[in-house]
């Protein structure tokens, strides 16, 4: 695993920040983002390295509680299909009772990657 020292500015005053950022490879994965069934799986996959916190979900109709974890969100980039998809998932689990099962923790976002290309591109002539 990699570690960053990243140098954040707090916007309007001088102060900065240093952040230790730790880089953690995911691997590849052998799954097609085509389907809703391969893409829950990568999803789950990634959900392992999303941070978390434990707390307790009160159901008041039962007069229980569950252990449960609280996530902190992280983005997961892609295409417009693969963010289409990931979403999907996304619904597709929204019915499980524990947070850890939704997928909640990642927040699917568009990256315009072949944009980015054709700047670099631009950018070499």
């Amino acid at each position: 695993m990699k570690e960053r020292l990243v140098l954040c500015y707090n916007q309007g005053n001088a102060v900065t920040h240093l952040t230790l950022i730790l880089q953690v490879p995911l691997g590849i994965l052998l799954k097609s983002e085509m389907n809703y069934e391969d893409m829950t799986e990568i999803l789950e996959h990634y959900h392992t390295y999303v941070p978390s916190k434990n707390c307790e979900v009160v159901i008041p109709q039962e007069n229980s509680a569950l252990q449960d974890k609280q996530f902190l969100t992280t983005l997961v980039g892609g295409d417009y299909l693969s963010v289409a998809r990931a979403r999907g998932a996304q619904v597709i689990r929204s019915t499980s009772e524990l947070t850890k099962d939704t997928l909640n923790g990642l927040l699917p976002v568009a990256e315009d990657w072949h944009a980015k290309v054709c700047l670099i591109e631009v950018g070499d002539l």
